[in-house]
């Protein structure tokens, strides 16, 4: 991916009568002072989660799975072939592995999305809401807790012994230090 701006993903909530979150994909070329709408080819503008690998943005959707720019996000292909849960939650990527939370588990694409498999089946919760990536480890965060894999996803062990709410809603690592932010508990250090 060329260094010519950063991308932003947005949501509103409608309280009124209807409750759905609306959300859409702008990038900016100038670090931020202006924004531009990108959704061309992007059929679902729940746009959920983003990842970068290489030259190819991918965004995750709520109900049309992941879709693939080649252009800096001006225009969008859907690559879902093997994906069977579409509401993508959260990406995270490692070398040339992309993988994709979803409400069903976690799932592997080794060629830039062009296909999928499930390597979450030894989940014991399969709301996949985050997925970070430390070193060779791929940590996966639900509302059970957080799941560790260091097979690219096929086995899983629960690392929850730190962890005092068990809503994992995002990662982040320093090294070999990972914390983890969870809903209505802060952020916690996971060691």
């Amino acid at each position: 991916m060329t260094n010519t701006g950063c991308h932003f993903s947005c949501r509103l909530r409608h309280e009124p009568l209807c409750r759905d979150w609306v959300r859409w994909r702008l990038r900016s070329t100038d670090n931020g002072t202006s924004w531009t709408d990108d959704n061309s080819g992007l059929t679902n503008t729940q746009v959920i989660s983003l990842a970068v690998s290489g030259t190819n943005l991918f965004a995750g959707t709520y109900g049309d799975g992941v879709f693939r720019s080649t252009n800096n996000g001006r225009s969008w292909k859907a690559v879902n072939t093997g994906l069977t849960k579409n509401i993508v939650l959260s990406l995270a990527v490692s070398g040339t592995n992309l993988f994709a939370g979803t409400e069903g588990g976690v799932f592997l694409s080794t060629n830039n999305g062009t296909d999928w498999r499930n390597v979450g089946p030894g989940l014991t919760y399969v709301v996949v809401i985050s997925l970070a990536v430390s070193g060779r480890n791929l940590i996966a965060g639900t509302y059970d807790g957080a799941f560790l894999s260091t097979d690219n996803g096929t086995s899983w062990s629960q690392i929850n012994s730190d962890l005092t709410k068990r809503r994992v809603s995002s990662f982040a690592a320093s090294g070999t230090v990972l914390f983890a932010g969870c809903e209505f508990g802060g952020v916690i250090l996971i060691r």
